[in-house]
């Protein structure tokens, strides 16, 4: 599954984990996130700017953030999509209970990383890898979310030189039964 797919699926698992107890808000997402994949990205991009300013709790808001930047990365605009992600205050996320928590900051950071390695800024993705080596490590209890952490891994060590490493976590995904598919 592309890095992209991995990107926006995970983060849809986690926002519907968190909006649990929000019905309305979890079923326009589904809706929302739909669009996206069917390839409706624009779409996608100005269903979540509208959902994004009804909102008003800053943690959901942080949320909608991260899923704005799935839609930028689906177009390519990866400048946009690190732009966004910087918007992003990780804190906003002390609001759940600690296991969705170290889900969401897992997703926050893992998305960075990746729009860091879009936008070749090598020397940030270095730094975030260190300063936030916690984060990046697929062990999350949430199989789709550890599967794309490590997926990033591999790009990060790839982009890094370490190409074989890289092959061999890749190489590991590729194989797994129960690797996710929205095809």
């Amino acid at each position: 599954m592309p890095i992209l797919e991995l990107f926006s699926l995970a983060l849809s698992g986690a926002l519907l984990a968190v909006a649990g107890g929000r019905l309305m808000f979890h079923r326009r997402l589904v809706k929302i996130n739909q669009l996206l994949e069917k390839g409706e990205a624009r779409e996608f991009i100005q269903a979540t700017t509208e959902e994004l300013d009804k909102q008003k709790n800053p943690g959901l808001k942080a949320l909608l953030l991260m899923n704005l930047s799935a839609g930028f990365v689906f177009l390519g605009d990866f400048n946009v999509a690190l732009n966004t992600l910087r918007q992003v205050d990780p804190h906003q996320f002390n609001q759940w209970s600690e296991k969705h928590r170290r889900r969401l900051k897992a997703l926050y950071y893992n998305n960075l990383l990746n729009a860091l390695l879009y936008n070749q800024r090598w020397d940030e993705a270095v730094a975030l890898w260190s300063e936030k080596a916690e984060y990046l490590v697929p062990k999350t209890g949430y199989r789709l979310l550890d599967q794309c952490i490590e997926g990033s891994a591999a790009t990060y060590h790839y982009f890094c030189g370490d190409a074989q490493h890289a092959y061999g976590i890749l190489e590991r995904l590729t194989q797994m039964h129960d690797m996710p598919s929205i095809y």
